[in-house]
């Protein structure tokens, strides 16, 4: 697998509302890096805990393709559709509540993990046929998808 992506970053936020650990394990369930946390003084002067994980070289791959492979085919195909390459970086907006549940799914708003991956391909149609190689074949409803084993398994 050519590593196309060089670096790869995971950040959510954790309001002083919520739990944490669980904020910590929806990331963890993402990317496999080491966690960074950040406190944080909101508007109000509520703290914000600021959670990033990153990963490097090919570990950013393999990262990507993990991600890649546990969305859905409708949400695979919705980023692939909004796909924007910005100064050799593509995001990703995941729900929070499912990652926490070890089910990636794509999510809108600021209860998100976002993931921030810089990819060495500027050309967005060779972007788009990399990663739909990376992901691998289309996956079928029934029993088409991969073990949920985590981003390194």
């Amino acid at each position: 697998m050519r590593c196309l992506c060089n670096r790869l970053e995971a950040r959510a936020y954790a309001h002083a509302t919520e739990d944490l650990d669980k904020v910590l394990r929806a990331v963890r369930n993402l990317v496999d890096g080491s966690l960074v946390i950040t406190r944080l003084k909101g508007h109000y002067g509520n703290e914000i805990d600021v959670v990033t994980a990153e990963v490097r070289g090919c570990e950013a791959t393999k990262a990507l393709a993990y991600i890649l492979k546990m969305l859905d085919e409708l949400d695979f195909n919705i980023f692939i559709n909004s796909l924007t390459i910005h100064k050799n970086k593509i995001y990703i907006r995941i729900n929070k509540q499912s990652a926490f549940l070890n089910i990636i799914r794509l999510g809108e708003g600021d209860d998100v993990i976002l993931i921030e991956a810089s990819v060495s391909v500027k050309d967005a149609n060779e972007l788009i046929a990399m990663l739909r190689d990376l992901r691998g074949g289309p996956r079928t409803a029934e029993g088409g998808g991969r073990q949920n084993r985590g981003p390194s398994g």
